[in-house]
């Protein structure tokens, strides 16, 4: 189910027995669980009808416990479950040990897992209701001997889950997140440039927590209406414009051979600020689209070219650039050299993985 489908209901009052929030991407997850933990009760319900547990501290049958209680003077009773996956984990599969509870969960209860950065697995599930590890032989029975029925196999925890409420948050891919730090400075009444959404994104990856956290903290010391640019985002950050992926991309297209090998020296010293990893899905989308770009040019339909490529109009210059400095067929080597050193840089076929030398390396085959 879709977060925005989810609030949609929480707002009409349209609750769920039971919630599943579990996925890599947070922070869509943890909106919804601060949703609910404001506004399903109101403060003097909340008194004896809202819990909180952790993980770490409680076992599946804890929660049943807490789940199978009734509400003191109110409609219902909120449990919430957060970092559900740390749950204490005597016996086997740990959240095959609520399935009887959700599939009869207490109708006056509102119960939340929140499965925090994690994916809820989807497991087969034996007879007895563990996990099922393997195949059993088939038995030979005598003639005349009827077999007997088999016993109803019992539901895997993300079945029985997913016939509620549950909600799987994916990481956002790291071309998007510039695009989506400006929604989110734009819906609070500020701006920022196209190059600082993107130095933002750079440095702070693709978790969306941390975009916003730092977002909210620029727009501390801001009035609505400002637009942030560069050097705010360098100055809060603490890292510099000149070494980005962006910077990169930037040298590569416009064949700057001194900057290009200046950055691929400077990841080979600071591999945390600027990992291998991070660069080269930019640079394979950059090289990407570029290949689009020619393919429009050659075919008439320059009219709306950004649009057809899903790029910001700002930077339809620098894909000018690049067709003018790499031809389609050496666009193509380039998309093979990436996707060779992106394996390589993850220890396939390379007897040196070093960041630096081989951005160096492909660096110069992209280049030359």
């Amino acid at each position: 189910m879709k977060v925005e489908a989810v609030l949609k209901d929480l707002k009409a009052r349209k609750f769920s027995p039971v919630y599943v929030f579990h996925g890599d991407e947070p922070y869509y997850n943890e909106q919804l669980v601060k949703y609910m933990e404001d506004n399903i009760l109101n403060p003097d319900e909340k008194e004896f009808n809202f819990t909180v547990l952790y993980g770490a501290d409680v076992s599946p049958e804890d929660v049943v416990v807490a789940a199978r209680r009734f509400p003191m003077m109110a409609e219902y009773q909120v449990t919430i479950v957060k970092e559900a996956q740390a749950m204490k984990r005597p016996g086997p599969d740990v959240f095959q040990r609520m399935v009887s509870y959700i599939e009869k969960p207490n109708p006056n209860t509102i119960l939340v897992l929140f499965f925090r950065g994690v994916k809820v697995p989807k497991r087969a599930v034996s007879e007895g209701g563990a996990e099922e590890k393997a195949v059993k032989p088939v038995a030979i029975l005598p003639p005349g001997e009827k077999k007997a029925p088999a016993p109803k196999k019992q539901k895997s925890f993300y079945d029985a889950a997913n016939e509620y409420v549950m909600v799987e948050s994916s990481k956002m891919k790291d071309e998007k997140i510039p695009e989506w730090a400006s929604g989110y400075f734009q819906k609070r009444g500020y701006h920022i440039n196209a190059r600082a959404a993107i130095l933002l994104a750079e440095s702070l990856g693709n978790e969306l927590d941390k975009v916003t956290n730092e977002a909210d903290k620029l727009m501390l010391n801001h009035q609505p209406g400002y637009e942030f640019t560069e050097r705010d985002v360098e100055e809060s950050v603490g890292v510099s414009k000149e070494y980005t992926a962006f910077e990169l991309q930037n040298a590569l297209a416009t064949k700057n051979i001194l900057k290009a090998n200046k950055i691929a020296f400077f990841m080979g010293q600071q591999e945390k600020v600027l990992p291998i990893q991070m660069v080269l899905p930019t640079l394979l989308t950059f090289f990407m689209r570029s290949l689009q770009y020619h393919w429009l040019k050659s075919t008439g339909k320059t009219s709306n070219m950004a649009q057809e490529m899903g790029v910001n109009p700002y930077f339809m210059r620098e894909y000018e650039t690049m067709a003018r400095n790499y031809s389609p067929g050496k666009v193509i080597k380039i998309i093979h050299h990436l996707r060779d050193y992106d394996m390589r840089s993850k220890g396939w076929n390379a007897s040196d993985n070093d960041a630096g030398k081989l951005m160096k390396e492909l660096v110069f085959k992209i280049i030359h």
